[in-house]
């Protein structure tokens, strides 16, 4: 799953890596984005625009009176076809920007945390699909997972879908015949450049937010 990220370039590095024609909030720049808070995202609704959407996406049942369940993962094997999200995928997909995320490897001594990223933290994109907005409430965002990259088969199981230049314009582009031209791309990262390295428990609590949580550890 991919339950922490960070996002810490400026707007002008967000405009330039990413096709936006409108800005309806400010980038959320945090280095430890955690579930329940806002997360900045590229949607397309007239134009290519640049807003805010809540870490946790609550699937259609959850919003007929039943208990809010919020996701913050979907699988990507199963987003064009399983109730919760197919409806998100076929009408509401949106791009969350990103520097890189974490993820905790399973070691005899507990979890430890590890920082995944592209080469220099360059920006990128997870593919996401959010739900309907309710109220003055954000709508709720959920990014894809799918099988690991090689180089981080050893730290996880799953891994977030990472798009950028053509194929993440494309995810938020026209669906033709149900979407099957977009499910090529819930892949894993193909890239040589996505590294990763273990980094300090610091980044464990949510509240903590510097540059701290991406340091390495010793020797790393």
């Amino acid at each position: 799953m991919c339950g922490r990220f960070i996002l810490i370039s400026d707007l002008s590095e967000a405009t330039d890596a990413l096709p936006v024609e409108e800005i309806s909030r400010p980038l959320r720049r945090s280095f430890n984005i955690a579930p329940g808070t806002l997360v900045s995202a590229l949607v397309r609704e007239k134009d290519r625009k640049l807003v805010q959407l809540r870490f946790g996406y609550a699937p259609p049942r959850a919003r007929e009176g039943k208990p809010r369940r919020e996701m913050i993962n979907a699988r990507a094997e199963t987003v064009a076809s399983k109730p919760a999200f197919r409806e998100s995928f076929l009408k509401r997909r949106c791009l969350v920007l990103s520097n890189g995320y974490y993820e905790w490897k399973k070691e005899r001594e507990g979890k430890i945390p590890w920082f995944i990223h592209l080469e220099s933290n360059r920006l990128f994109a997870f593919a996401g699909i959010y739900d309907r907005q309710d109220g003055n409430t954000p709508p709720g965002v959920a990014l894809l997972t799918t099988e690991p990259a090689p180089s981080l088969r050893a730290i996880h199981d799953r891994m977030p879908v990472i798009l950028d230049g053509a194929a993440a314009d494309r995810w938020i582009g026209p669906l033709q015949a149900g979407g099957e031209n977009l499910l090529p791309l819930l892949k894993p990262y193909p890239g040589k450049d996505l590294s990763a390295y273990a980094v300090s428990p610091y980044v464990n609590t949510p509240g903590h937010d510097s540059p701290a949580c991406i340091a390495p550890l010793p020797g790393e």
